[in-house]
């Protein structure tokens, strides 16, 4: 792989489903990575900060990692209201206590990721923010922390929850920048918001692999034959076809004259791919959104330009 890409490193994120459930696994992916001297740059993990035993700290102390992201949607009240599970009937204080053991026991960067909707933005996200810093300190979260704020769409097709939380677009553009201004009012650090989309399916050195080692350039897609690009047996066989079949990915066009005629066009590239599949439409346009948030975003971004990371 890294001899088709002229890669000289790696960045390893694992995804799930939940991953912090199979340390495990994640141990033997490292141990084989060092035997076979596989340069990693860094590992990442996205997880829902709950399931967290003492092997799973061990292997999160490797110095290579670098990144945890971590979701919580939104205050105490609002996150423990829709984060259950069998064992608790609200995750809060669970997610806090493994956060607080990852700032003591390893040297992570902590990203709070927090996904959109009309119940959990503008102010109740600054509340959020508040009680963090409570929790942790305002020294603490500037060094430690990132946020990272995400919009909500339809997993499978519309759902009654997502109807009723996914505003209009132009109203989703407005809920949007106005979090934006509420989190950097907090004299905390975002990730990059300009970039709304950091999506896999445009990058030439993005890969997803699955559990089962099928290749995917869609973390949305996995699972469904339409986004695969082969099967790891495939890949080893034929690297060529692999690298015809990623291309045609790379290159599939669902943009349209209007899209062409668009000065939004170099930012979504056409919208999601996934969306529009699961929408049954030829693109998934959010002209609107763009048209109602840019000209605010790019105002912030300027203004507020050293607490935005990059990364």
């Amino acid at each position: 792989m890294m001899g088709l890409s002229d890669t000289k490193t790696i960045a390893v994120t694992f995804f799930g489903g939940e991953p912090s459930l199979y340390p495990e696994k994640l141990s033997e992916i490292i141990r084989i990575a060092e035997k076979e001297q596989v340069p990693i740059k860094q590992y990442n993990i996205i997880t829902n900060g709950v399931s967290f035993s003492n092997h799973m700290f061990e292997v999160l102390s490797n110095s290579k990692f670098r990144f945890i992201q971590i979701t919580i949607d939104g205050p105490k009240n609002i996150h423990d209201k829709r984060r259950i599970s069998q064992n608790y009937d609200g995750t809060w204080e669970v997610i806090i206590d493994n956060i607080n053991k990852l700032l003591n026991k390893t040297n992570l960067t902590i990203v709070i990721h927090t996904v959109l909707d009309r119940m959990n933005s503008e102010e109740k996200y600054g509340m959020m923010i508040d009680e963090l810093i409570d929790i942790f300190g305002k020294n603490t979260i500037k060094e430690r922390f990132l946020f990272n704020i995400g919009l909500l769409s339809h997993p499978n097709s519309s759902c009654a929850y997502t109807i009723e939380n996914i505003p209009d677009i132009a109203e989703y553009a407005n809920i949007y920048v106005n979090t934006i201004k509420v989190a950097l009012e907090r004299d905390i650090f975002l990730l990059d918001f300009l970039n709304i989309w950091p999506c896999t399916y445009h990058k030439e050195t993005d890969l997803v692999v699955a559990p089962n080692g099928d290749l995917y350039n869609c973390i949305s897609g996995v699972g469904r034959e339409e986004f695969r690009i082969c099967s790891y047996s495939e890949f080893l066989n034929s690297p060529i076809d692999f690298l015809r079949r990623y291309s045609q990915f790379m290159e599939n066009d669902n943009t349209d004259n209007e899209c062409k005629d668009c000065i939004y066009l170099p930012i979504c590239n056409g919208g999601c791919r996934f969306n529009a599949y699961i929408l049954k439409t030829k693109k998934d346009c959010w002209k609107v959104f763009h048209q109602n948030s840019y000209p605010e975003l790019l105002r912030l971004f300027s203004k507020f330009r050293e607490r935005v990371k990059l990364v």
